[in-house]
């Protein structure tokens, strides 16, 4: 798949987004809506990555950047289902505890 798609639900203050496809470069800015969802305050954001089939640095930046603006307002940021090419990269960078804590 080319590409990136972006799906986000909210259920009892929990903003579940679904990533579905490629983050990277060419891809990163459609994460944008997840940050106008953020201006409803959800208690929790939850990124969904079991469809998640590459991502490069500038990718991860993009959730980088989510995961601050959440820990400034305030709000759990974490990441589920990661595909194991994600995975690594997440384990070699060192932030597979940061964003998948257990």
């Amino acid at each position: 798949m080319d590409g990136l798609a972006v799906g986000i639900e909210e259920s009892d203050g929990i903003l579940t987004v679904r990533l579905v496809g490629e983050l990277d470069l060419g891809t990163r800015e459609r994460l944008a809506p997840i940050r106008d969802a953020l201006e409803r305050h959800p208690t929790e954001i939850v990124v969904d990555m079991s469809k998640l089939t590459f991502m490069d640095s500038s990718g991860l930046r993009g959730i980088l950047n989510g995961c601050s603006i959440a820990d400034s307002m305030g709000i759990k940021y974490r990441c589920i289902s990661i595909q194991p090419n994600v995975r690594r990269m997440l384990e070699v960078v060192g932030l597979l505890e940061t964003l998948h804590p257990d």
